[in-house]
């Protein structure tokens, strides 16, 4: 068997302070007195089984031999027909069988063309926008210099005429 190993940590009130002043500098480091070591402090943990956990390895310990005894879908023991050296937990690997009902392969096979189809609409909708947005510069543009022209055309047709005062 391995060995667990879990750790829990958390952010001490100190480092938190400085965080939420924004005051990440090294004198505010060192007058809050942080380190490296000491910014996380850890906290204690505790594991616990379930009772329903602790009834099935209960069962799993004090099962008849000549009891079927199914943990899951996964993991099924049979000690009449299994071998003597069979652990109770041993996996079953049926359940790995990947074979697929036709009709669940042929939906999944319209399913893909479908997304696929669509995928190639947005890029036909982003083109078709990016060349709106081109056109409408271009439209935006050659109304600048129309107005631009117009300006310059009647502020030449003013310098020209002569003021009456």
């Amino acid at each position: 068997m391995g060995n667990l190993n879990l750790r829990a940590l958390r952010l001490t009130p100190s480092f938190m302070k400085l965080y939420k002043d924004k005051k990440f500098s090294t004198e505010a480091l060192a007058k809050a007195k942080l380190t490296f070591s000491n910014i996380f402090e850890e906290l204690p943990i505790a594991i616990r089984n379930t009772a329903l956990l602790d009834a099935l390895l209960f069962e799993l310990e004090t099962s008849d031999d000549s009891v079927e005894v199914s943990t899951s879908h996964l993991t099924t023991y049979k000690s009449a027909s299994s071998s003597s050296n069979k652990s109770v937990l041993t996996p079953s690997f049926d359940m790995l069988d990947l074979s697929l009902d036709p009709y669940i392969a042929k939906n999944l096979e319209n399913l893909m063309d479908t997304i696929d189809e669509h995928h190639q609409e947005q890029g036909n909708y982003a083109y078709w926008q990016r060349s709106v947005e081109r056109e409408n510069k271009k439209k935006a543009a050659y109304l600048l210099n129309r107005v631009r022209l117009l300006f310059f055309f009647l502020n030449r047709a003013r310098s020209r005429t002569p003021s009456i005062i």
